[in-house]
């Protein structure tokens, strides 16, 4: 079998599609649950800023969910302004979580 036709039978398989968990709030998972959105939806070039952060809310339920729910729901000019918009929703989800985890023991 020739190098074209192994190429051309990988383009022909079905992949399943992704589905990216719902984060609700719980730290263990935090880590897998970013993963998967920053590799699925940040990077991906045919998405607004809105588009991504629209992304991001639905995916997001529960305490996790309440903790960007203020936010407004705007365009950013930049995507380095993005980028430091969600890092920053990243470490305020993460610790709000943490806090109200260890608040509960």
């Amino acid at each position: 079998m020739s190098s074209y036709e192994t190429d051309s039978m990988r383009h022909n398989v079905k992949l399943p599609k992704l589905v990216i968990d719902k984060y609700a709030g719980d730290i263990s998972q935090w880590q897998y649950f970013w993963g998967q959105f920053e590799t699925a939806v940040h990077p991906n070039p045919n998405l607004t800023t809105t588009d991504k952060f629209s992304y991001l809310r639905s995916y997001l339920t529960g305490a996790a969910a309440n903790v960007i729910a203020g936010l407004p729901f705007t365009e950013a000019s930049y995507d380095n302004e993005f980028n430091c918009c969600i890092t920053g929703l990243a470490e305020k989800i993460w610790l709000l979580m943490l806090i109200d985890q260890t608040s509960e023991s």
